[in-house]
C-alpha cells in the first residue's frame, strides 16, 4: 500500500477528528470499568444519543493530543519546504529546462518522505503544550497516572523514550491504553502508508509507554491510514494488525 493523498484529505482529515470527537463524548460517561455491556444495557437500553447532554467541550488528551503532538512534525516539515524553496531559488536552470522543474518537485518529494520524528521531539510538545495538574491528561498521581507520570519524569530531567518504558515505570503503567487515545494524527498525516503511519506512532507513544501500550499505538495508526484506500473495515483491521 503505497502512499496516496486523495483529492479530499482535507475534508476526510477533518471528519476523522470530528467522527473521533463524538465517540469521545458518547463514551466518556460509561468509560469507568464498573459500566460493563449488561449494566449499560439494563441502565440506558438502545443507545441512538449522547448519553448525557453537553453544553461546555471538556478538552483533554483524547482530543488534544492528535493536534498538539504533531506540532513538531509540522515544524520540520516548514523548515524543510523553506530549505527547498531556497534551493530552487538558486538553482537557474529551473527557469530553462521543464525536465529538471519535474525533476526537482520529485526530488522535493523524497526530502519530505525523509523526515523523521523522534521521542525527544514529541517530549518538547509534552512540556510545551501541557498544563501540568490541569487539563490535557489524567492527572491521577506518580505510578498510577501513564501520563501524569511519564510527565513528571519529563519534568524531571528523564529522556524519552525513558520517561515512559516499563522498566522505569512497570509493565501494569507502561502498556495502559493512552498510547493509542491521542495516536490518530500519525495515521492521518500518512495517508495509504500505514507502514510510516505505525512508525511514527511508535515514537510518539513512547514517550509515554512501553510494551503492549506501543502496539496498541502502531495498530489504530495503521488502520486509519488504511481506511484511506480500504473501505472493509476487516480488511483495514488485519491491516493493523500486521
Amino acid at each position: 500500500m503505497a502512499n496516496h493523498i486523495p483529492e479530499d484529505y482535507i475534508e476526510r482529515v477533518y471528519a476523522g477528528l470530528i467522527g473521533k470527537n463524538i465517540g469521545i463524548r458518547l463514551g466518556a460517561p460509561v468509560e469507568p470499568a464498573i459500566w460493563t455491556y449488561e449494566r449499560i444495557r439494563d441502565v440506558y437500553g438502545e443507545v441512538s444519543s449522547y448519553l448525557k447532554p453537553y453544553r461546555n467541550f471538556a478538552a483533554d488528551d483524547d482530543a488534544n493530543g492528535p493536534v498538539y503532538f504533531v506540532r513538531p512534525l509540522l515544524e520540520k516539515v516548514e523548515e524543510a519546504l523553506k530549505a527547498l524553496k531556497l534551493k530552487a531559488l538558486k538553482d537557474e536552470e529551473l527557469k530553462k529546462n521543464q525536465r529538471n522543474e519535474t525533476q526537482n518537485t520529485a526530488n522535493n518529494e523524497k526530502g519530505l518522505n525523509q523526515i523523521q520524528i523522534q521521542p525527544s521531539d514529541i517530549a518538547k510538545a509534552w512540556l510545551n503544550y501541557a498544563r501540568e495538574g490541569a487539563g490535557m491528561f489524567w492527572w491521577g498521581g506518580y505510578g498510577r497516572s501513564t501520563e501524569h507520570t511519564a510527565y513528571l519524569n519529563l519534568k524531571n530531567g528523564i529522556p524519552a523514550p525513558e520517561s515512559g518504558s516499563a522498566r522505569r515505570n512497570s509493565k501494569v503503567v507502561a502498556e495502559q491504553i493512552g498510547g493509542q487515545i491521542f495516536i490518530d494524527t500519525w495515521g492521518l498525516v500518512w495517508p495509504g502508508n500505514p507502514q510510516k503511519a505505525a512508525q511514527f506512532a511508535e515514537s510518539a507513544a513512547s514517550v509515554s509507554h512501553d510494551g503492549e501500550g506501543l502496539n496498541g499505538a502502531r495498530f489504530i495508526a495503521g488502520c486509519i491510514a488504511a481506511a484511506f484506500c480500504e473501505p472493509d473495515i476487516s480488511i483495514v483491521m488485519d491491516i493493523g494488525l500486521s
